[in-house]
């Protein structure tokens, strides 16, 4: 009550004040105009002594922080004497300490400020600086400085002025305009550790703040500055020191930065440590460490906001993928807003999983976070990879190559050198070819940057790689042996690489000793794992099933029929051999009477390096009578060259219609291949099959292979062959013509349907048409059309099926045939 009765009075008297002083301006003589400026406006009058004292008041009122009477006061005096510029300058000063900076702005739009005082100036650049209107508050310090030279507070408001414009030479020229008595002093020295902050010459600034408390060892800007560039030098724990001299220097908040920054260092320096191994003691004890003030702070806390981020991040870099993960779903649900970082290691531990569904949202995430973070984007490559969308996944990574700079300039030098991250985008985006069965042109690409970069071992180590993938053995132990010597940015990746390619080259012992080593040492990484679980599958035994049966309009093979082969092959033993059981079906119905040829068989099978052999004995499965003997070797000369033989006594491949009357034949034969690449291939073959009826048969053939269309997952080849049979014996009981001869070409397209690592499923739809010539009866044209599907559910297993309709000519006549085909590969 008595405050309102205080504001009643005071305004009655100001009233009466104003009335007075109105009269009494009233009859002061108006100022004449001078005879040049007859147009200018008169001068406002005095502010009465009434007023006077009343604006004092309410400054003092502004200065005790009683903001909102000040400003009622000062306005009511300047509806009265609007023209009076103490009064205007008055009310924007408080307004100013009121911390109203919009406002302030919007006063003096479209007045002039001629005259100004140097304090208004100072008011309105302060209030242009704290609204981002940098350049209006260039202006307005501009305009202080020119009207109080002397003053340090108008050039030291210039200066900052110019350093949150973006011109930091501007803003040290500006401070360093200052008399050289004041250089050395606290109003200058703050601001110029200030602008060393903002140009992040972090350590200039911590030296001038370190003379700032030599002056004065107590000042709180100081103080606060110097913790926050050493925080800025990754150094938390000594910010931290520095902000327990004097409570408050820092926020509670970063406070809770600075500690959640120590204990993310030590992460950062145990997941950086060049010699960790597993099982990361360094990452574990810093994991412990967060771990341990975790549970000592409120969940909903920003400290463990971010601790929780770092212990993602120290998870997915220890290889404990699985909590990294659930950790990250739990974040997520909580709080979407995480930092790119977070997004990254969750999408590669998620990766690392298999799981790249997953891991694509978690990078776009990363990606909305910060847009410019080009890992994050290399790491959407491969998921994309993974996920199969090509297109999508080649623009992602050729945006990577375009936005960084082939070359860039060595720090404080004119010399300019390529940009590792460049180069290493490259690479990514070639092997992403490669990746897509683009082989060639990956090829063409890693041998463009070794022809500019012949050191460049990243992507002679991919060249080798890509070698390896195209069966292309020694060439690939050609480029891995230039690195051995020279690859320490991920050791694991050049040994596992080199045991691979050992390991298809069927140097098992070499392999096997490779692996071991590597599983101890890295039994987290991704690529020792892979290899180790293919090592541990290879030493498992393995079930292969060859089944077909069908029907003919003829019986020159039978116009039914089927066949079955069963091999089993014993876990590797002395690692090259393996035993063997061989169990053949197969049975035809005919004119004349069925017949059915059921063998058992068991053998050894020989692997090592560039041969493979195989040895049999079969017999008839129910009385173990009639044995025979079947060999064979195969020699790999080189990466395109195949050699193979083959000798049988008692041979399986006698005609059924043949055994069926007690006819036996011996088989020879040889073979040799030449593999250019995955793209095509040509092999030739010959063969001599002596019957003990008298019949020699002999024959020979030519045959390749040739991809006409290569994309990511449609595939078209033409393939075709042709041969020569001759035989010894005129008109014999089963079909075995004096002399044939038969082409044919084709076409065959492959659609990969689906593909998940190990796990896919692919179609293959062809059809040929040639020509059959046999002695005596002319020629005749022949025809197939083939489908088949082949389904792989993991490393282990593999089945196929098809389905056949051939027409084929034999003695003139035309036989249509109608075949299915199963197999079945396993690993038990």
């Amino acid at each position: 009550m008595t405050t309102f009765f205080e504001r009643l009075i005071r305004t009655l008297l100001l009233v009466c004040l104003t009335a007075v002083a109105g009269s009494t301006a009233a009859a002061e003589p108006a100022m004449q105009a001078s005879a040049a400026d007859t147009t200018s406006r008169r001068p406002p009058p005095a502010l009465p002594e009434a007023v006077r004292r009343a604006r004092l008041d309410a400054i003092t009122q502004a200065r005790a922080g009683a903001y909102e009477p000040a400003l009622d006061q000062l306005i009511r005096l300047r509806n009265v004497y609007p023209d009076s510029d103490p009064l205007f300058y008055d009310e924007m000063l408080v307004r100013f300490w009121a911390g109203q900076r919009q406002p302030i702005l919007d006063m003096i739009a479209g007045r002039s400020l001629a005259g100004a005082p140097a304090y208004a100036l100072l008011a309105l650049g302060r209030a242009a600086r704290d609204t981002r209107d940098f350049g209006a508050a260039i202006n307005y310090y501009a305009q202080a400085v020119a009207a109080s030279p002397e003053s340090i507070d108008a050039r030291v408001g210039l200066a900052m002025a110019y350093s949150d414009y973006g011109d930091p030479r501007t803003a040290r020229t500006t401070l360093e305009a200052v008399p050289s008595a004041t250089r050395h002093t606290t109003p200058v020295l703050v601001p110029s550790a200030y602008l060393f902050h903002q140009d992040q010459a972090y350590a200039q600034a911590l030296g001038e703040y370190d003379l700032v408390l030599q002056l004065e060892p107590e000042n709180r800007a100081a103080l606060r500055g110097k913790a926050q560039a050493l925080r800025a030098l990754l150094l938390p724990r000594q910010a931290l020191r520095v902000a327990a001299l004097q409570p408050d220097v820092l926020t509670p908040r970063e406070l809770n930065r600075l500690e959640a920054d120590v204990l993310a260092l030590d992460l950062r320096d145990a997941i950086e440590s060049p010699a960790q191994r597993y099982p990361f003691p360094g990452i574990e004890s810093a994991l412990q460490a967060i771990a341990a003030r975790l549970a000592a702070e409120p969940p909903a806390s920003e400290l463990a906001r971010l601790l929780t981020y770092d212990r993602i991040v120290g998870l997915a870099a220890a290889h404990r993928r699985s909590e990294a993960v659930e950790d990250y779903r739990r974040l997520i649900d909580a709080d979407p807003r995480a930092p790119r970082y977070v997004h990254a290691a969750a999408g590669n531990a998620y990766l690392a999983l298999r799981k790249p569904e997953l891991a694509e949202q978690a990078l776009r995430r990363g990606i909305e976070a910060d847009p410019a973070d080009m890992e994050i984007r290399i790491s959407l490559f491969y998921a994309l990879i993974e996920l199969e969308r090509f297109e999508e996944a080649f623009e992602c990574i050729d945006d990577v190559v375009e936005r960084l700079e082939p070359v860039r300039a060595v720090p404080g030098s004119s010399v300019r050198q390529p940009n590792p991250a460049h180069t290493r985008a490259t690479i990514v985006a070639t092997m992403g070819r490669a990746y897509a069965d683009q082989m060639d042109t990956a090829e063409q690409r890693l041998q463009a940057l070794l022809a500019v970069a012949p050191n460049n071992s990243q992507a002679r180590y991919e060249l080798g790689n890509l070698n390896r993938w195209r069966g292309l053995h020694e060439a690939a132990d050609e480029q891995y042996g230039q690195l051995i010597d020279r690859f320490p940015a991920d050791e694991a990746a050049l040994r596992t690489a080199l045991a691979r390619n050992r390991f298809a080259q069927r140097q098992f012992a070499a392999t096997g000793s490779a692996e071991a080593a590597l599983y101890r040492e890295f039994p987290t990484d991704t690529g020792v794992i892979e290899l180790h679980n293919d090592w541990q599958v290879h030493q498992l035994s393995q079930l292969i099933i060859d089944a077909g049966f069908g029907e003919s309009s003829g019986d020159t093979f039978g116009s039914s029929q089927y066949d079955v082969d069963a091999w089993w092959f014993s876990p590797p033993q002395r690692e090259a051999f393996r035993g063997f059981v061989h169990s053949s079906d197969s049975w035809a119905e005919f004119e004349e009477g069925n017949h059915a040829r059921r063998r058992i068989g068991a053998g050894v099978d020989y692997r090592r390096h560039r041969w493979e052999g195989r040895a049999e004995v079969h017999a008839a499965r129910f009385d173990m009578g009639d044995p025979g003997i079947a060999l064979r070797g195969d020699y790999r000369a080189s990466d395109h060259w195949f050699l193979g033989a083959s000798a049988e006594w008692n041979s399986d491949a006698t005609p059924l219609r043949a055994d069926g009357q007690g006819i036996e034949g011996d088989l020879l034969a040889f073979a040799t291949t030449y593999r250019h690449n995955e793209n095509w291939f040509v092999a030739g073959s010959a063969r001599l099959q002596s019957l003990d009826d008298g019949n020699d048969i002999s024959g020979f053939g030519l045959n390749g292979s040739y991809r006409l269309y290569n994309g990511y997952r449609w595939k078209l080849d033409t393939y075709g062959s042709a041969g020569l049979t001759r035989s010894s014996l005129d008109e014999p009981s089963y079909f075995s013509p004096g002399r044939a001869v038969d082409a044919s070409v084709g076409l065959r397209g492959i659609w990969r349907q689906f593909r998940r690592y190990e796990h896919s499923l692919t179609h293959r739809l062809g059809g040929d048409v040639g020509i059959y010539d046999q002695d005596g009866f002319g020629s005749e044209p022949i025809a197939s059309v083939d489908y088949e599907i082949e389904w792989r559910p993991s490393t282990r297993w593999g089945f196929r099926g098809g389905i056949r309709y051939s027409r084929r000519v034999y003695d003139g006549d035309t036989e249509d045939g109608l075949f299915f085909r199963f197999g079945l590969e396993g690993r038990i």
